[in-house]
């Protein structure tokens, strides 16, 4: 539907031919879901951001669109340090070798690093982010709006936090260092 190409970050128009019939075809829930998304993905505020989405997610049925959403909800409870809310949806997350999940593991990472939380963990997630990174890039599966300096950067960010976090300063300054340069 035309939610699973706003997850997916596609114009709208590059897929559905005719738009105008396309936009009347769709029910006035499909419609609101669609107006929802669009102010949950555009507002600052995180909390309104989660009640948006989960109201969207409730009224889902297609497995893509309900992975995009949960995925978007992930990264708002990641922001907002919500360690449960954000464990209990990994678990219905597949992570793959692709860039949104790299994301996710990266957002997870980065939650435990700022709780001071499975920190071993931490480090695991980060660096099969850094990894799956350095292969989209080199196989060119990388989004294209993406630029790899900059998430290495994020990435690597994660990793000096972690290791700080866990009293290896000298490598988390490093690292830091290395991220400042990306």
């Amino acid at each position: 539907g035309a939610l699973a190409l706003l997850l997916s970050g596609c114009p709208q128009s590059a897929h559905d031919g005719d738009g105008a019939k396309a936009s009347a075809e769709r029910t006035s829930k499909e419609r609101s879901d669609e107006e929802l998304f669009k102010e949950a993905m555009s507002t600052s505020d995180l909390k309104e951001r989660v009640k948006k989405l989960e109201i969207v997610l409730s009224h889902r049925e297609d497995p893509d669109e309900i992975l995009g959403l949960k995925r978007q909800l992930l990264l708002a409870y990641a922001e907002l340090g919500e360690i449960e809310k954000i464990e209990a949806l990994a678990k219905d997350i597949p992570l793959e070798e692709d860039y949104p999940s790299a994301e996710i593991r990266n957002a997870i990472a980065y939650t435990y690093a700022e709780k001071g939380l499975k920190l071993d963990r931490a480090r695991v997630l980060i660096m099969e982010s850094l990894s799956a990174l350095d292969r989209m890039e080199s196989d060119g599966t990388l989004p294209p709006r993406m630029d790899p300096e900059e998430v290495r950067g994020y990435y690597l960010d994660t990793l000096g936090w972690i290791d700080h976090r866990s009293g290896r300063n000298k490598e988390a300054a490093a690292v830091l260092e290395e991220a400042r340069l990306s």
